[in-house]
């Protein structure tokens, strides 16, 4: 996959927009565990969605690195 500068901040901006979502969610207000259980799901699915996107990223970024090490090695 290729990963242009704009799919790279797409990708970042997408997993910090989710975690700050995450970091701000109160449970508060809700006494019953089956109901946080449930409102906390909406975050585990989307870590499930962006985590192969982010791992993938990653690996292109360790790739680019590596690249960039035998070159100036």
């Amino acid at each position: 996959m290729a990963y242009t500068e704009e799919k790279i901040n797409k990708t970042v901006k997408d997993l910090q927009n989710l975690l700050m979502e995450a970091d701000n969610f109160s449970p508060y207000g809700s006494n019953q565990k089956k109901k946080q259980d449930k409102e906390y799901k909406q975050f585990w699915l989307g870590l499930r969605n962006y985590g192969p996107e982010i791992l993938g990223l990653i690996k292109h970024l360790l790739e680019v690195l590596e690249k960039k090490g035998k070159t100036n090695a």
